[in-house]
């Protein structure tokens, strides 16, 4: 991970079920560009990426600050979709001025 702020978007179902968060990541990913690695993961396919991270609903967004002997250090609060966008950006923005 080398440092870096990762968001990752975990889903789950058909994309058009999904697609206002879809635009807003795309939207977040363009608005960090290199500053944020914006990764995502179908649970449907990847159901141990979510378990990793125990993300049991979804859409759910997780902030990975960091990586440790441990594991991964996420940010405390998670993110449910479009909805949280303003939490999200604030927290992004939180992160990366630390």
């Amino acid at each position: 991970m080398n440092d870096q702020v990762v968001v990752m978007f975990f889903w789950k179902g058909e994309v058009e079920d999904i697609s206002p968060v879809l635009v807003m990541f795309m939207d977040l990913r363009e608005r960090y560009g290199g500053s944020v690695y914006f990764g995502h993961v179908d649970c449907a396919q990847w159901d141990d990426a979510a378990r990793k991270f125990d993300v049991t609903d979804f859409p759910t967004m997780l902030i990975i600050e960091d990586k440790n002997k441990k594991g991964y250090i996420v940010y405390p609060q998670r993110f449910a979709g479009a909805e949280d966008r303003d939490a999200l950006v604030a927290a992004i923005d939180e992160v990366l001025t630390r």
